[in-house]
Order: C-alpha cells, then structure tokens, then sequence
C-alpha cells in the first residue's frame, strides 16, 4: 500500500523498513496519510482506522510515526476480538499499544 502511494510520486523504489519514518524518510503529507487511510479500510474494513489512531496521537508522535508502529496497530486491530467503540488509546492492551513501542 505504501509503493502506491510512493509510486505517485515516483518513489516507489525507496527503501522502506520497519523504523522508516512517514514524514522524515519516506516525506508525506498529511493528504498521503489520508490516501494510506482509505488503501487500509479498503484492504482491512472499519477495524483499522487510521484516522481514528493518529487523532490519540500528539502532533510530535504523528511526525515520527514509524511503518513499524503502524504495523503494530494494524496487527493489533486485526487481532482484536471486539468492534472497538472507543478511542485505540482507551482499549490497547499495555504491553503492545504501539505509543508505548519504541522504533529502533
């Protein structure tokens, strides 16, 4: 999802790793951001919502969110067992929410 984004761009052979980071490595924007949004609701449905995860999110973690902490939060909401009614922050298990997860 994210080489589809990239590929408007005409970055679609950057490198991209776990501690890769949106803004500063791969330079998004906020309207890439959205279009990343709607890739993953397509591919996942309602349980992964991207939008819903960066609202928890100060303004400093949103510029250094990492492909790593969101595929945390992608496995966590697909593994989740109930529809989630709340904020992500109100219903993450401590030890895997992925604002407690450091990049490396």
């Amino acid at each position: 999802m994210l080489r589809t984004v990239l590929a408007e761009y005409g970055d679609d052979d950057v490198v991209i790793g776990l501690s890769t980071t949106f803004n500063r490595d791969l330079e998004l924007e906020s309207i890439d951001l959205v279009t990343l949004a709607g890739l993953l609701e397509e591919r996942y449905g309602p349980r992964v919502n991207l939008a819903e995860f960066l609202a928890g999110m100060e303004f400093d973690e949103i510029i250094e969110l990492t492909v790593g902490r969101l595929v945390e939060y992608v496995v966590w909401s697909l593994k989740s067992t109930h529809p989630r009614t709340t904020h992500p922050e109100t219903t993450y298990p401590e030890t895997t929410h992925p604002k407690t997860t450091q990049a490396g």
